[in-house]
């Protein structure tokens, strides 16, 4: 075991990234796993903020790095704000997150992925094959 939990945000129009944040915040302090947040750094950032989580986010440099805590983004540019439930972005950015998270996963970078809720409606409307 390597130690790091992956965590895809999910649907960063919904849910899913605050159930991320508090449900890391509330278990953290009793072990010391490594977490990859996988999805937006800025969104993230943002709510850990305005939630008073206030984990030492930073952004992924490696495995062998010595957060705890760190951010993977496997867009190429982060989200605009304020997108509306059910955009295409979201929902291309929550698939982005599945596929890179179970990437890692295949090539034995990470223990598990977490998927935190995704919107499959958005996902399917934005044109992706989902069950």
């Amino acid at each position: 075991m390597k130690n790091w939990i992956g965590i895809s945000l999910g649907d960063v129009t919904g849910i899913g990234p605050e159930v991320a944040l508090k449900a890391v915040a509330a278990e953290a302090a009793n072990d010391a796993t490594k977490y990859l947040f996988i999805g937006d750094e800025k969104i993230l950032a943002r709510l850990n903020e305005k939630t008073s989580l206030n984990l030492p986010l930073k952004k992924f440099s490696g495995y062998g790095d010595s957060g705890r805590f760190s951010v993977a983004n496997p867009l190429a540019e982060s989200l605009p704000e304020n997108l509306l439930a059910g955009s295409p972005l979201a929902a291309n950015a929550a698939v982005a997150a599945l596929r890179d998270g179970g990437q890692r996963c295949l090539r034995g970078e990470l223990d598990v992925l977490v998927t935190a809720p995704v919107n499959k409606k958005s996902i399917v409307d934005a044109g992706h094959k989902f069950v």
